[in-house]
Parts: C-alpha cells; sequence; structure tokens
C-alpha cells in the first residue's frame, strides 16, 4: 500500500518542503532513511566481515 501513491509526496516533501511542518516531516524521514541504511551496513559488517 505504501509504494506508489504516496512515494512522490513523500520524495516531494523530503525535497521539496513548502512549510515548517513538510520540512520537520522531510528531516524525520530522512533521518530515519540514514538510521536503517546505517543498521543495515554495521548487520553486513558483522555478517560477512
Amino acid at each position: 500500500m505504501m509504494a506508489g501513491n504516496n512515494t512522490e509526496p513523500l520524495l516531494q516533501t523530503f525535497w521539496l518542503p513548502r512549510n515548517s511542518q513538510e520540512e520537520a516531516s522531510g528531516t524525520f524521514l530522512g533521518w530515519i532513511l540514514f538510521g536503517a541504511v546505517t543498521l543495515f551496513v554495521i548487520f553486513l559488517v558483522i555478517t560477512f566481515g
């Protein structure tokens, strides 16, 4: 359900904040993505390192 229609508004919110609420939402999404990627890299290092 999340993929498709909701993807473009989320990207638009993240890259082009129009007000403070959208800017905060975009920053929050960015930190979630950053944390997920970081944990995934750590997992790969522990698993294959």
